[in-house]
């Protein structure tokens, strides 16, 4: 058996703490992404498809275009009208890059 004592600069002695933040991190990024989810459930339609593809399921417009047999320049287009509606996508966006979600 191997003796071994923490020392209070060690990393090993900061894990507790470390787990704590990783945890409020995680509820954090949770709590985020059913609010996007009960968002994206109020549009109806192709509009809820495109935002739920993009922001739930993470694929890009490209991808979104294709499994909805739709051009890649229409689903641009509507994402960009959505975004324009919703304004608060760049900072949930922002949010999701700092966090890398």
């Amino acid at each position: 058996m191997i003796n071994v004592k923490l020392t209070r600069e060690s990393k090993g002695a900061n894990v507790e703490e470390a787990l704590d933040k990783l945890e409020n991190e995680l509820k954090f990024k949770e709590e985020m992404k059913a609010s996007l989810i009960l968002l994206i459930n109020t549009f109806k339609g192709k509009e809820n498809q495109i935002l739920k593809m993009k922001y739930v399921d993470g694929k890009s417009l490209e991808d979104v275009a294709e499994e909805l047999n739709y051009s890649s320049g229409y689903i641009r287009q509507k994402h960009a009208e959505l975004r324009k509606r919703l304004d608060f996508l760049d900072d949930w966006e922002e949010t999701k890059r700092k966090y890398d979600m």
